[in-house]
């Protein structure tokens, strides 16, 4: 057993008083993990952060046993120590019992202990990796803070979305994904096709352990593409209310989007190339490079009813916006039909009051169309710098074809750091609707793409639907894209 101290920022290990206790190195805080792993030692003792702490229960001659995250070279490890606690608060419990309440109590102070869950696992993800860093890496954390978990394996595409139509959704607090974008496409949509979906959107989070390809989710909302912190930010992170879109066609029914939608380049790099899925992520750079150069266009005509007009305004209202921590509306069916399709008059010409048809010297010449709600699309992919998570708006991002080839590749290397939104062939802006009609000629074939799932190349409407997705993040919002630092 070892003596121990409660101080503002976690446990105190005293190292002396053990030798069996560990030095180790231990996660500090959500804004240290962004700039070094966030892990650090005491010469005075080892500091265990309370945001590492996952579980504490009674020991005997009232000490406590405490459970705790401790990261071993990229991995982390489950530790488990006996402790005699002091520094705590008085209170009226026995000893033991006190200490447990006030340690679980700042263990999860912006979260609840042992939750129930659903967990995804798509064993073809992540080049058929999926499985193994479930077994090796996520469910050893969830099992550590005492989360039940129904584990389901998915057998087919769509098997997600079958599952959450009719799954029992009292006796879950949410929905983990141990998957890429596709699996949290398939739940969104699954709940969406309820009965009683209002409620199973207020009552389920639905979160991403970047077990997958593409891991946009995780990344975007828990800042890490390791699934163990990925799993621990989901047990300790904010819950937040962030906006989905809704995209609706007169071919297909409605279908909810949490990442994106795009069409031309990155439609072509993303679906287009699935016959090359064993390279990995490389097949997604390859794709764009090659009709980069040879300047590959995709006519369109896009219609939209905006929040922004230029890049001066989109500034100006992420700025207002970056501090607000979102939307408390309760739900309700309105929140989640759509207010603008009406199949009869889709085919139309004419649009809702307040819409326009964005300048057809760029549409017919246009390169990329995308559309999102998430900043990073993937590693090093911060497509979406302005995007946030519930301001109701719809980050939609147009590249102009007629630009020359070096000028277009330069702004695509400066996706990194989100610097591409502001070179002069590109146009950034927030809308709350729009209208996408593609233009291709006769027998020219191409792809839409909707959260990376493939969709039919027809006339699509998208709009927000805010604040409908339950969701983690760590300390409230993205990850940082930049955005803010650029615009100061």
């Amino acid at each position: 057993m070892v003596l121990a101290k409660i101080t503002d920022h976690g446990l105190l290990m005293d190292q002396t008083s053990s030798d069996s206790s560990r030095a180790g190195l231990f996660c500090c805080s959500p804004s240290e993990l962004a700039d070094k792993d966030g892990f650090e030692e005491l010469s005075s003792g080892t500091l265990i952060p309370f945001k590492n702490i996952v579980w504490v229960e009674g020991a005997l001659n009232e000490s406590v046993e405490i459970t705790y995250i401790e990261q071993q070279d990229s991995h982390l490890k489950i530790r488990t120590v006996v402790a005699d606690v002091t520094g705590r608060q008085q209170s009226n419990e026995p000893g033991s019992k006190s200490a447990v309440s006030q340690l679980m109590a700042l263990a999860y102070a912006t979260s609840e202990p042992k939750k129930s869950v659903i967990v995804f696992v798509n064993p073809h993800s992540g080049k058929g990796k999926a499985i193994h860093l479930y077994g090796h890496e996520v469910e050893p954390v969830l099992n550590a803070a005492r989360y039940h978990v129904d584990l389901v394996k998915t057998e087919y595409s769509g098997h997600a979305t079958e599952y959450m139509k009719h799954v029992d959704i009292d006796k879950y607090d949410g929905v983990i994904c141990a998957s890429g974008d596709g699996i949290p496409h398939e739940v969104l949509n699954g709940i969406y096709s309820r009965k009683d979906r209002v409620r199973a959107f207020q009552r389920l989070f639905i979160a991403q352990t970047p077990c997958g390809s593409g891991n946009a989710m995780a990344l975007s909302c828990l800042g890490t593409l390791k699934p163990g912190l990925a799993t621990l930010e989901i047990i300790k992170g904010h819950t937040v209310r962030s906006d989905l879109m809704l995209v609706c066609s007169k071919g297909s029914g409605p279908r909810v989007s949490f990442l994106s939608q795009t069409y031309g380049v990155i439609a072509e790099a993303d679906i287009g190339t699935e016959w090359m899925r064993f390279m990995g992520g490389i097949r997604f750079d390859i794709g764009v490079a090659l009709n980069i150069l040879r300047r590959k266009q995709f006519p369109c005509r896009v219609a939209v009813k905006r929040i922004t007009s230029d890049k001066q305004e989109l500034s100006e209202r992420y700025k207002s916006q970056y501090q607000q921590h979102g939307v408390t509306r309760v739900l309700d069916e309105a929140a989640l039909t759509p207010k603008y399709f009406d199949g009869h008059l889709f085919d139309d010409d004419q649009l809702p009051a307040g819409w326009e048809w964005l300048d057809d010297s760029v549409t017919q010449n246009l390169s990329i169309f995308y559309t999102g709600k998430l900043p990073y699309i993937a590693k090093d992919v911060d497509f979406f710098p302005a995007a946030l998570p519930n301001d109701g708006a719809i980050d939609l991002v147009l590249f102009d074809g007629r630009a020359q080839v070096w000028r277009s590749a330069h702004s695509l290397l400066q996706l990194d750091k989100g610097l591409h939104v502001w070179h002069d062939h590109v146009d950034h802006l927030k809308v709350e609707s729009l209208k996408l009609v593609p233009m291709l000629g006769k027998g020219r074939t191409s792809y839409i793409s909707v959260d990376g799932e493939n969709f039919p190349v027809e006339t699509i409407q998208v709009e927000v639907l805010p604040g409908v997705m339950k969701t983690v993040m760590n300390d409230g919002r993205y990850k940082d894209s930049g955005f803010l630092a650029q615009i100061r």
